[in-house]
């Protein structure tokens, strides 16, 4: 009997088809199959609604200081899957089995193998939607759940000699487990994986819960409650404090500014632009120490959109003639600074941000590895933005990505997270 894992019991709770709400069938500019004889073409898109090109460009659009003002015709609203909507999807009808038999069939021979090139081309040169299958396919075919037996491995168990690395590299098998969850249920997975065991992993939460749409808020919290028999809300307040429990709070409720471009009820103006700053600078105390009126900060900060925060950030210099960065730097303190700063960051120039961030992870006498693998699979799941993330981290570190993972990180990992930074340039698999 197959080792039951606690992110999908298939006997007890069958998968959708779908358990991603929210990630793109496919990238309609990206059609680099159609030239690719050997790749098999995709089937036609599903009839249920999902995100199309405009969720990517919504995640990951640059807000530069001339931009600040929501185009609603730039989103349309039928574009967002609405929760529950996944559910209704049904496997297609596949011309060829690589989902139900050839991809399970790989991985299954190449388990407890030192060399598995073909296991990572198919982790990382495949949809979230055909990785879903070929976890159905793989326990089809061997009668093992594929989630369970990654993460038995990377708990250093060799049980049934079923191991992607056996030469006990863990941190592939992690990111592996990552990558087949998808965008959205994966941060459910990194936002219990900070909070569980000795400390709390800060920024690993932090990324996971902030920045969400409110469907992916609701579908990570309902991938945690069934996987984990307990709350996104109870995990991360039992491991918080303070002011830090309420800005979280403020990070995981629901609020219409974070409702898909397009779709928000509310209207900003220039009005309510500047009672937003004058808010900020009337809570700015005068000896710089935020003390109770931080929650003014964060408020803003939380619950604006990437559009109007970028335009809050400008307003803000030009009437104080200081960053709005270096305010939250000046008065907040430890990991609620890191937070917002985060938020703020991501606002004004995303693309800058993950390219930093994907260096910090490197950084120093020792590579963090989970930050690593969760910064760059998160930035992969759009090979555009990936493509300009990369292109940055050269301006700003004056070496490729590529080659600076092969100097940071060893063996089956390694060759892993370089095949995710190279995704870009290899169009997704059906």
């Amino acid at each position: 009997m197959a080792a039951q894992y606690p992110f999908h019991n298939f006997d007890l709770h069958p998968m959708p088809w779908d358990p991603n709400p929210g990630y793109p069938y496919h990238d309609p500019n990206l059609q680099a199959w159609d030239a690719t004889p050997n790749l098999a073409a995709p089937p036609p898109p599903p009839a249920a609604p999902v995100y199309d090109a405009q969720w990517l460009h919504h995640h990951n659009h640059q807000h530069h200081h001339h931009h600040h003002q929501l185009d609603p015709q730039h989103y349309p609203a039928q574009a967002y899957l609405q929760p529950g909507a996944a559910a209704a999807l049904q496997p297609p009808a596949h011309g060829h089995n690589a989902a139900r038999t050839e991809d399970p069939g790989c991985i299954r021979r190449y388990f407890g193998g030192f060399h598995y090139p073909e296991v990572t081309s198919i982790i990382t040169n495949r949809t979230p939607t055909h990785l879903q299958a070929v976890l159905l396919g793989y326990q089809s075919v061997t009668g093992h759940d594929l989630l369970a037996t990654l993460k038995d491995m990377s708990r250093g168990s060799l049980r049934n000699n079923l191991a992607i690395d056996s030469a006990g590299n863990k941190y592939f098998n992690i990111a592996a487990t990552a990558i087949f969850l998808g965008p959205v249920q994966s941060e459910g997975f990194w936002a219990v994986r900070a909070v569980k065991g000795a400390g709390t992993n800060e920024m690993l939460l932090t990324e996971a819960i902030f920045g969400r749409t409110n469907a992916e808020l609701e579908a990570i919290k309902t991938y945690v409650r069934s996987c984990y028999g307990k709350t996104l809300e109870d995990y991360v307040r039992s491991d918080l404090s303070m002011g830090t429990k309420a800005l979280f709070d403020m990070g995981m409720e629901q609020h219409p500014s974070k409702d898909p471009p397009g779709t928000q009820q509310l209207v900003y103006d220039y009005d309510k632009l500047q009672l937003d700053v004058q808010r900020i600078i009337s809570a700015t105390p005068r000896y710089n120490i935020f003390a109770k009126h931080s929650a003014a900060l964060c408020h803003v900060l939380t619950q604006r959109t990437p559009d109007q925060l970028a335009a809050i950030a400008v307003e803000y210099e030009r009437e104080t003639g200081k960053a709005l960065r270096d305010l939250v730097g000046r008065v907040i303190f430890g990991h609620m600074k890191d937070a917002l700063l985060y938020v703020l960051d991501g606002a004004v120039d995303r693309v800058g941000r993950d390219a930093r961030l994907i260096e910090d992870a490197m950084a120093g006498p020792g590579t963090k590895h989970h930050l690593l693998m969760a910064r760059l699979i998160r930035v992969h799941w759009d090979k555009r933005h990936l493509a300009e993330v990369k292109v940055r981290y050269q301006q700003l570190f004056k070496q490729e990505l590529v080659h600076r993972l092969r100097k940071g990180i060893k063996g089956g990992f390694r060759d892993l997270m370089i095949a995710v930074a190279e995704s870009d340039v290899s169009p997704w698999k059906r």
